[in-house]
């Protein structure tokens, strides 16, 4: 029975069907076609007969890709849904050297197909495997691994060596054979071939049935991975048909055998002298009739396979044995050989490749377990070596180059225990490497000057993570010529007195004590030579303390905070006068202060208080808390503004005038 199903997932049964075909080759056509008529009885399934619907039969699974279509009457094409896979495609490369179940992996992933192997395949070569069609690549598979796949239900290929079986059965003459038909064909026929490997190889192989059809030259082989004779001449012999293509049409009866796809049988035919064993290459069958079937018996050859695809190759020669493998994705190819013999335990050369680095490595295991190995690493910007040795034509030599720590090269960068030169020149000479101590000793007779000259704009620096000592004997000092002695992170002096005969600059001074010109630090002169005289200068805030109080510069701001030495707490100013800048010129935007000065000061509370600063035994203030009082008084920088609340008051005291002025008028 056939089943339709079209694209809105109607499902219904067919009837009045004719002329129900379905044709299976091995690796190839899986399809089936029929007509259906317009009836009374098929009236609910002939409208669902339409183009990508899909038809159920057995299991499996057809869809309509051809429709010839009249008024009463519709002729299906169906191949099996198998052929979908033609719009799965893979985008990524992934080849190399792989077992059979890992090509199938990736050709099939993500496509909702299941697939099964069944035999012994191994490893094989298949280079740039991947940007195309889930067929295409099913396809190579099995060329390259010589196998073929059988289409099951349910979205599931079989993969064989070899699809069928051997039970010694018979096509027979007047037995079950009812026709049969002859093709040959001779057009690829040759008997000669030649071959061009790599590095000049050339090579030609000649069929044994040159006797026969006489000198029929093929078109020769050209492939530069070949560079071994033998192995280009059975490339050769593989590629070369040097026997006419034999198929057979037969049309049987009833067999008394079940002959599948694939099956081994004998055909025997008397009239035409024929004898031999062939494989059913193809089968079709009319279900719903009492038509026999047709098979066709074929010896084509199949797709060449090429013989570099072998790679997982085993060599029994003086017990050694080899492996070699050639791995590849988008962004890496890999290509390694291993040996085992008995020298060594194991021996191994690779070379991978990505985008932006080449890497070949070469390494020797014994049975010790010790391994020797060498390693070059390249990309655009440097090459790495790790070996025991390296020899540069005999130019330079590096020898010892398996003792850790022995030598780094890094750069421009010269590490290594001793260095004896006459002359040595570079940027960086660094003594010492994590050991407790180093000395950088300049020897020279007495009368001669030690000198560590640099002609650099930018100078010259030692440098310590640490503390950084300069001695000179007691009787002599260290001394500065052409240019000041400058320290960036400050100056600490640790024990006696320094002593400045020269101007001084500085940011900040901490000291225990100073004198500036005789005069104790607390004077005015101590206050105005330490402030910067230009505002341009300042770059951060300054904070200048001395006892329990400072005085500090917010940085970006013309504000000046008096603020206790630790800096979390307000101080106080003290001065007999302290006068605000009112004149006229030095504001903008004067007008008339137009509310109620009396409103604002009798809404606006007073609170004794004490600030966390404070002792508790000292006396509580009494004033405005910022966040209460009114807008026209606050400073943005958290406080009151003096000048602005006297001259509310001054305000207030017009207000008041005023109306005592009227009072008086009424009275």
């Amino acid at each position: 029975m056939l089943v339709v199903t079209d694209l809105s997932g109607r499902t219904e049964a067919l009837t009045d069907i004719k002329g129900t075909e379905v044709n299976e080759e091995v690796n190839g056509d899986f399809s089936m076609s029929f007509t259906s008529v317009y009836t009374d009885n098929n009236a609910h399934s002939y409208p669902l007969l339409t183009e990508e619907a899909i038809v159920d039969f057995e299991g499996h699974e057809f869809r309509i890709k051809g429709l010839s279509e009249d008024r009463f009457r519709k002729a299906v094409k169906a191949p099996h849904i198998y052929f979908d896979l033609i719009d799965h495609q893979i985008y990524e490369i992934n080849g190399g050297t792989k077992t059979i179940q890992e090509f199938f992996q990736i050709a099939l992933a993500g496509s909702g197909w299941t697939f099964e192997i069944l035999g012994q395949f191994g490893s094989k070569l298949i280079p740039n495997f991947g940007e195309d069609n889930a067929v295409s690549l099913i396809k190579l598979i099995c060329d390259v691994f010589e196998c073929e796949r059988k289409i099951e239900p349910g979205k599931h290929l079989k993969i064989y060596k070899e699809v069928g079986k051997d039970n010694d059965e018979q096509f027979r003459y007047k037995h079950n054979v009812k026709t049969l038909k002859k093709n040959v064909d001779t057009s690829k026929l040759a008997t000669i071939i030649k071959g061009y490997g790599g590095n000049g190889l050339e090579v030609i192989y000649t069929s044994p049935n040159v006797s026969r059809y006489g000198e029929r030259h093929a078109e020769p082989v050209r492939d530069e991975r070949f560079t071994v004779a033998e192995s280009l001449i059975e490339r050769c012999r593989q590629e070369l048909i040097d026997v006419p293509e034999i198929t057979f049409d037969l049309e049987v009866t009833q067999l008394g055998f079940d002959a599948d796809l694939g099956d081994k049988v004998w055909t025997i035919y008397e009239p035409m002298d024929i004898e031999f064993q062939q494989r059913v290459m193809a089968k079709k069958w009319f279900p719903f009739t009492n038509r026999t079937p047709v098979v066709t018996l074929s010896n084509k050859k199949q797709s060449f396979v090429d013989l570099l695809t072998e790679t997982n190759i085993k060599i029994n020669e003086n017990q050694k044995q080899v492996r070699s493998n050639i791995e590849q994705t988008n962004e890496r190819i890999t290509l390694e050989v291993t040996s085992i013999d008995g020298k060594f335990a194991e021996t191994e050369a690779r070379i991978e490749i990505t985008e932006g680095q080449i890497q070949s490595k070469v390494s020797y295991s014994d049975y010790t377990g010790n391994t020797i190995t060498s390693l070059i690493t390249q990309d655009a910007y440097s090459i790495s070596f790790l070996a025991q040795q390296l020899n540069l034509q005999g130019l330079v030599t590096f020898e010892n180059l398996d003792t850790p720590g022995q030598t780094v090269i890094d750069g421009g960068n010269l590490k290594t225990n001793s260095v004896a030169a006459e002359k040595f020149y570079g940027n960086v000479f660094n003594v010492g490497n994590g050991v407790t101590s180093t000395n950088l000793k300049l020897t020279t007779s007495d009368s001669d000057v030690h000198q560590i000259i640099s002609n650099q704009a930018m100078g010259f620096l030692i440098a310590s993570s640490g503390s950084m000592r300069l001695r000179s004997n007691s009787g002599n000092g260290i001394y500065t010529s052409g240019g000041p002695f400058v320290m960036e992170s400050g100056m600490r002096v640790d024990g006696g007195v320094a002593d400045f005969n020269v101007h001084v600059d500085a940011n900040s001074l901490n000291a225990g004590s100073l004198t500036l010109g005789g005069l104790n630090v607390a004077t005015q002169n101590w206050v105005a030579n330490l402030l910067p005289s230009d505002p341009v200068s300042w770059y951060n805030t300054y904070n200048i303390r001395r006892g329990g109080a400072g005085i500090k510069f917010l940085y970006g701001s013309s504000t000046v905070q008096a603020r206790n030495y630790w800096d979390d707490a307000y101080g106080t100013f003290e001065g007999l006068a302290y006068s605000n800048v009112s004149r006229r010129e030095e504001k903008k935007d004067i007008e008339p202060f137009g509310q109620s000065a009396l409103r604002l000061i009798s809404e606006t509370p007073v609170y004794s208080y004490r600030y966390n600063s404070d002792l508790d035994s000292e006396p509580k203030r009494v004033g405005l808390i910022y966040d209460e009082a009114p807008m026209e008084i606050m400073q943005f920088t958290g406080g009151i503004d003096v000048y602005g609340m006297g001259s509310l008051m001054w305000k207030a005291i017009q207000e008041l005038n005023y109306e005592l002025n009227l009072l008086k008028g009424a009275a």
